[in-house]
Protein backbone atom coordinates (compact mmCIF):
# COMPACT_ATOMS: atom_id res chain seq x y z
CA UNK A 1 0.00 0.00 0.00
CA UNK A 2 2.83 2.41 1.18
CA UNK A 3 4.59 1.48 -2.36
CA UNK A 4 1.95 2.66 -4.27
CA UNK A 5 1.39 5.59 -1.95
CA UNK A 6 4.86 6.90 -2.23
CA UNK A 7 4.90 6.02 -5.76
CA UNK A 8 1.74 8.58 -6.46
CA UNK A 9 2.98 11.21 -4.35
CA UNK A 10 6.50 11.42 -5.86
CA UNK A 11 5.33 10.86 -9.85
CA UNK A 12 2.68 13.30 -9.18
CA UNK A 13 1.69 14.87 -12.96
CA UNK A 14 4.86 13.46 -14.65
CA UNK A 15 3.65 10.25 -15.97
CA UNK A 16 -0.05 9.39 -16.23
CA UNK A 17 0.85 5.71 -16.60
CA UNK A 18 2.50 5.29 -13.29
CA UNK A 19 0.17 7.26 -11.81
CA UNK A 20 -2.62 4.43 -12.88
CA UNK A 21 -0.06 1.89 -12.07
CA UNK A 22 0.47 2.78 -8.65
CA UNK A 23 -3.49 3.57 -7.84
CA UNK A 24 -3.68 -0.09 -9.33
CA UNK A 25 -1.20 -1.27 -6.34
CA UNK A 26 -3.31 0.82 -3.75
CA UNK A 27 -6.47 -0.83 -5.21
CA UNK A 28 -5.11 -4.15 -5.15
CA UNK A 29 -3.25 -4.09 -1.75
CA UNK A 30 -6.43 -2.68 -0.25
CA UNK A 31 -8.55 -5.79 -1.87
CA UNK A 32 -5.54 -8.70 -0.26
CA UNK A 33 -6.35 -6.56 3.28
CA UNK A 34 -10.09 -6.78 3.31
CA UNK A 35 -9.76 -10.47 2.22
CA UNK A 36 -7.17 -11.18 5.14
CA UNK A 37 -8.85 -9.09 7.55
CA UNK A 38 -12.74 -11.00 6.63
CA UNK A 39 -10.58 -14.50 6.89
CA UNK A 40 -9.34 -13.17 10.43
CA UNK A 41 -12.73 -12.42 11.92
CA UNK A 42 -14.46 -15.28 10.03
CA UNK A 43 -16.84 -12.77 8.27
CA UNK A 44 -17.66 -12.56 4.57
CA UNK A 45 -17.78 -8.63 4.13
CA UNK A 46 -14.74 -7.89 3.15
CA UNK A 47 -14.64 -10.91 0.56
CA UNK A 48 -17.57 -9.44 -0.98
CA UNK A 49 -15.83 -5.77 -1.10
CA UNK A 50 -13.09 -7.63 -2.66
CA UNK A 51 -15.30 -8.44 -5.10
CA UNK A 52 -16.48 -5.29 -5.88
CA UNK A 53 -13.23 -3.98 -5.67
CA UNK A 54 -11.60 -6.27 -8.34
CA UNK A 55 -13.75 -5.28 -11.28
CA UNK A 56 -12.82 -1.53 -10.68
CA UNK A 57 -8.87 -2.65 -10.48
CA UNK A 58 -8.95 -4.24 -13.76
CA UNK A 59 -11.17 -1.29 -15.84
CA UNK A 60 -8.63 0.97 -14.33
CA UNK A 61 -6.14 -1.30 -15.43
CA UNK A 62 -7.40 -1.93 -19.07
CA UNK A 63 -7.87 1.98 -19.46
CA UNK A 64 -3.87 2.14 -19.26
Amino acid sequence: FFIGVLAFIFNGGRNLIMIIISLELILLSIGLFLVLLSFNFDDLVGANLTLYLLPLAGAESAIA
